[in-house]
């Protein structure tokens, strides 16, 4: 059974010292199984045409306990910081999805944190989105789980004779 989680994102810029950021990401719509890893992929581009901004954080969570965003994943791919009008491309963050995660509409944002200085936690960048898991059942699969129902009703009814 294959889960689907769409990212349908709006960002909302929130200017910090200077700090001119923007965020787009790669795919808003990425796959995953319950017990894995999503990994966000984009670009974040420092606007700014004479400040160098630090990267120094991600904040985020969703409205279920199923889905947690990694930080700390933030910190090992992006770099610690942009100079003027330079951009990083790759991995921004990942997202854990547990392996009880059900079937839903989940809503979640995340917040990419710095500013001027190597210790600023200021928002730079908002992302505020709806991250929607729907299962996906093979036709197959179905076929199969009703034959087998169908086979141990046949021999319950059999040993029963």
């Amino acid at each position: 059974m294959n889960r689907i989680l769409v990212l349908a994102a709006s960002l909302l810029l929130a200017g910090a010292a200077n700090a001119q950021i923007n965020l787009t990401f790669s795919s808003s719509t990425l796959f995953s199984d319950p017990n894995a890893t999503v990994t966000f992929q984009g670009t974040i581009t420092n606007a700014s045409t004479t400040d160098t901004v630090f990267l120094n954080g991600l904040a985020g969570s969703f409205d279920s306990a199923n889905l947690n965003v990694d930080g700390m994943s933030f910190l090992s791919y992006a770099p610690v910081s942009l100079a003027p009008n330079t951009s990083y491309t790759g991995n921004l963050f990942d997202v854990i999805v547990a392996s009880i995660t059900t079937p839903g509409v989940y809503s979640g944002s995340v917040q990419v944190l710095g500013g001027t200085t190597d210790t600023a936690q200021n928002p730079l960048t908002a992302l505020q989105g709806v991250l929607v898991g729907v299962s996906i059942p093979e036709p197959g699969s179905l076929a199969l789980l009703g034959l087998g129902g169908l086979g141990g009703l046949a021999l319950r009814r059999r040993s029963r004779r």
